[in-house]
């Protein structure tokens, strides 16, 4: 199956909703304030990694947007609060982020990354930390308050993929 395939679908709907052309957009999406660059994407794209590495909750809840929709690589969904929930019952669950071949399409006030990264996390006490290789797809959003954390969906790559990337 070709991700591209199903990815394509699910961007171009959220381009549609979160920016003013979308003729479907939702008062939860929020209106756009200026125009978001690459660089200002990946900057805070890199906060956000570093934020969940520190267990900084409070840096957390001002960059993701009220209408975060966070979508696992196990199909898990998460809203804002249940997201930060999770991580106030389980903190310091991060080791590392290793993001792989990003590519940034901006949008607008809508900046869309995606590639591959590497999660490495603890699972627990007397557990060893597992590293996930996934392609990821996040996306950002220039509103009022600055740029917000408004998506996130990851797959679980295949062996043959995780070698890749691994290189």
């Amino acid at each position: 199956m070709c991700l591209n395939k199903f990815f394509t679908p699910v961007v171009t709907l959220l381009v549609l909703l979160l920016t003013n052309n979308g003729a479907a957009q939702t008062k939860a999406s929020g209106d756009c304030d200026g125009v978001v660059t690459s660089e200002e994407a990946l900057k805070a794209e890199d906060a956000r990694y570093k934020a969940l590495l520190d267990g900084d909750l409070s840096t957390l809840e001002k960059m993701f947007g009220e209408d975060l929709y966070y979508s696992h690589s196990d199909g898990a969904l998460n809203t804002k609060r249940i997201f930060l929930d999770n991580l106030k019952k389980n903190p310091s669950k991060y080791i590392s982020f290793t993001r792989h071949d990003a590519t940034v399409k901006t949008y607008g006030c809508v900046a869309v990354i995606s590639g591959d990264m590497t999660i490495t996390t603890n699972p627990g006490p007397g557990k060893e930390p597992h590293a996930s290789y996934l392609r990821f797809t996040t996306v950002w959003a220039k509103r009022a308050k600055g740029l917000e954390f408004v998506h996130w969906q990851s797959t679980p790559l295949k062996e043959k993929e995780e070698k890749e990337v691994k290189k």
